[in-house]
């Protein structure tokens, strides 16, 4: 059985591999601004992936440790569900975005989120109770409104923002883009 499903496994340690390449790419990348309360977070998808048990997270969130942002717990699989939500959504309406990353929203900061020419879109949320079904629901409502997968999909409610793409590279080049202008 494992000779037939081999290709399963080599997609599953590409997947983990990418995951810890860039979390620390990402740990460089953020500031307090950007670091949400729960810490950040880096999620990847398999090709296909259905659920949880097909994404690959962070087993603990990128956190501020004594004045830096570190990367405190290895990839694994399965993700949260909180984690693998975005890019299941996502996936389902483009099979190509599988990664995402959670960061820290401020409606000030909307302006300059704006100017990096990504699109985003708004994740209507805040009136219902914050759950990963609420997160699905409302994922999709941004994503069917916008007309296409936004870049950054942003929460008002719970000041948080996703950030989508095709792999953790691509994702932490938008992050690098929104870092940038945030702090010019």
């Amino acid at each position: 059985m494992e000779i037939i499903n081999s290709h399963v496994i080599a997609d599953r340690y590409d997947v983990w591999q990418a995951v810890d390449a860039f979390a620390p790419r990402l740990a460089s990348l953020l500031t307090a601004d950007l670091e949400p309360p729960e810490g950040a977070d880096l999620a990847y998808a398999l090709p296909g992936a259905t659920s949880e048990q097909d994404v690959c997270a962070l087993r603990e969130r990128i956190q501020r440790h004594r004045g830096r942002f570190v990367v405190t717990g290895s990839p694994s699989f399965p993700a949260t569900r909180d984690a693998a939500v975005p890019v299941l959504v996502a996936g389902r309406f483009h099979p190509g975005i599988r990664s995402s990353a959670t960061l820290k929203y401020n409606v000030k900061n909307e302006r300059p989120l704006r100017s990096t020419r990504l699109a985003v879109a708004p994740l209507e949320r805040s009136r219902k109770p914050r759950t990963a079904h609420a997160l699905e629901r409302g994922i999709e409502q941004a994503i069917v409104e916008a007309g296409t997968i936004p870049d950054v999909v942003f929460d008002e409610g719970v000041a948080d923002m996703r950030v989508l793409g095709r792999d953790p590279q691509d994702v932490v080049r938008k992050v690098r883009r929104i870092a940038r202008s945030w702090n010019p």
